[in-house]
């Protein structure tokens, strides 16, 4: 699971919500750095991810990642040890499963000695992902796209509670690539040359995954039947550079409890549009995760057993814009033919020896007179001409043509 973008999530609420139910002040000096856990252990064998943050002032920087941790998930008397792999992300030393009908809890204890738990919670009844599929709709802004709906159906009737993430996998084609390369001869004034070479290794195609930003939550407490049923998971615009080759979606649905749901559920409400921003604060957003030694110190986060299943699709954009024009691409692709020497008296080199030498731009081709004033080559933003600048030139091992 990629957990990453819901560290950030609690760690940006966190530092809004603090400790304040008055009117916030963005120069509080009683700014409180609460520990954020986000932790789900499910029935897949696998080496399981724990995320241990503090929450951070946007002028913090690195953000602040608990390390030194001691990390490790209790269940039937077994202790299962996570170690610290990164800054911050505590992974299982042993490939493991939540089993049904094994109360688990999460223990944490930091390097200053702090102690902290979570309350007991059991694996969830597993509900499978029946379906996962794409549409050509217009969503209620009125934007032409691509939504992703799933299904599933319990018949027993006990899940009642879904929570959705994603992982988008899509290829991009760098839309000026060509095969020659700009280096640098020389940069030592007077002496500014430059030349070309064929480029080292391909890079016109590339691939990029990037993790579900938001929490996708549903619940069929409601309903006649725990049926889930064209729920949306994601909505890609005609727009979006995303879909213009090949695109992959995998969905994972977390069955989860009713407490988790409320949880997650309130999180969502402050991430509502504008919320974040507001002077006025809706107050702390507990979960199931205590100091020991101090139950009255705040932590944000939830510890979680949760039943999931998982599905992949993969659509090409002539599926559903056969003959249309492809999305704008991720950036401008404006074309400069940057000096080589400096139009002023200089004893420096013109900006196009650090532009090639830092990569900002990439050759597209020589400038035989489109910039009069201009340097010998035309050059774009090296996305445009370079897709590594946006991806990896190796396709995923799951990926399929």
């Amino acid at each position: 699971m990629k957990h990453i973008k819901i560290i950030c999530l609690l760690a940006l609420l966190g530092a809004f919500l603090g400790s304040c139910v008055e009117e916030f002040n963005f120069e509080n000096e009683t700014f409180e750095y609460l520990l954020v856990v986000d932790a789900t252990l499910t029935d897949e064998v696998k080496h399981h991810e724990i995320y241990v943050n503090r929450v951070h002032k946007f002028e913090d920087q690195p953000p602040n990642k608990v390390t030194g941790a001691s990390v490790k998930i209790i269940g039937n008397n077994t202790a299962y040890i996570f170690e610290e792999k990164v800054s911050g992300t505590y992974v299982s030393v042993d490939s493991f499963a939540a089993q049904p009908n094994v109360p688990y809890h999460l223990e944490i204890t930091t390097k200053d000695g702090s102690n902290y738990t979570s309350s007991t919670n059991q694996l969830t009844a597993k509900t499978t992902l029946d379906n996962l599929y794409a549409l050509r709709e217009v969503n209620d802004k009125g934007e032409d796209g691509v939504a992703l709906y799933v299904d599933s159906f319990d018949p027993s009737n006990t899940s009642n509670y879904y929570r959705y993430e994603f992982d988008e996998t899509f290829k991009i084609v760098a839309p000026l690539w060509v095969d020659e390369d700009a280096y640098i001869v020389s940069d030592n004034f007077p002496d500014c040359i430059v030349g070309l070479q064929p480029r080292s290794e391909e890079i016109k195609i590339c691939y990029r995954t990037e993790t579900s930003p938001v929490i996708n939550l549903t619940t069929t407490l409601e309903l006649t039947e725990d049926r889930v049923e064209k729920h949306l998971v994601n909505f890609l615009s005609n727009q979006d550079y995303k879909i213009s080759y090949r695109y992959s979606i995998f969905v994972r649905q977390y069955v989860i409890s009713e407490q988790a749901y409320a949880f997650w559920n309130t999180m969502n409400s402050f991430v509502e549009e504008g919320s974040l921003f507001s002077q006025v604060q809706g107050g702390f957003v507990a979960g199931n995760i205590t100091a020991t030694a101090n139950p009255a110190e705040k932590v944000i986060g939830f510890f979680e057993v949760a039943a999931t299943d998982s599905k992949r699709i993969y659509f090409n954009y002539n599926d559903f814009y056969a003959g249309e024009p492809l999305p704008p691409y991720a950036v401008p692709c404006v074309k400069s033919a940057p000096n080589l020497f400096n139009n002023f008296p200089s004893d420096k080199c013109g900006p196009l020896i650090p532009i090639i030498r830092n990569r900002a731009r990439v050759y597209l081709r020589a400038n035989t007179g489109q910039f009069p004033s201009g340097g010998p080559y035309i050059m774009v933003p090296t996305a445009c001409g370079d897709c590594e600048a946006l991806g990896s030139t190796t396709p995923p091992d799951f990926w399929i043509e």
